[in-house]
């Protein structure tokens, strides 16, 4: 990917990386990647389920914002493990020029354009986005 290069880009996304946390101990993180998610039936019927209106990308930041919004709160847990056994689609080593014209690229970005537009441009936390008790 082109961004992670820029040294302002990376600095931005290493809070969403979580790359100060320690990743032996559960914390809170605002949304976790959609191929490693596990939730209850429950939670499920609270929040309802995946927005189909996303075509690949962000609908797992999008279902995560809508737990903490709904007051369930979204756990990284460091003994669970997954493997990932097909072909990564978004990968390295692309020049921008590449990086810009990929249909993955395309996706990602109309995919983050819904988003934005349902949730708004500011970014919250999901301990912001409780609800208040």
């Amino acid at each position: 990917m082109a961004l992670p290069k820029n040294g302002f880009a990376k600095k931005q996304l290493a809070k969403f990386n979580y790359e100060e946390q320690d990743k032996n101990q559960v914390f809170y993180p605002d949304w976790i990647q959609g191929s490693a998610l596990m939730t209850r039936r429950s939670a499920i019927a609270r929040v309802g389920k995946l927005d189909e209106n996303f075509f690949l990308y962000f609908e797992d930041v999008d279902w995560c914002r809508r737990f903490w919004e709904n007051g369930l709160r979204v756990a990284y847990y460091p003994l669970a493990t997954v493997f990932h056994y097909h072909q990564r689609q978004s990968r390295a080593g692309l020049d921008i020029f590449d990086y810009l014209i990929r249909k993955e690229t395309r996706w990602h970005v109309r995919s983050g354009w819904h988003y934005f537009r349902k949730h708004g441009w500011h970014y919250q936390s999901g301990t912001e986005l409780l609800p208040p008790r």
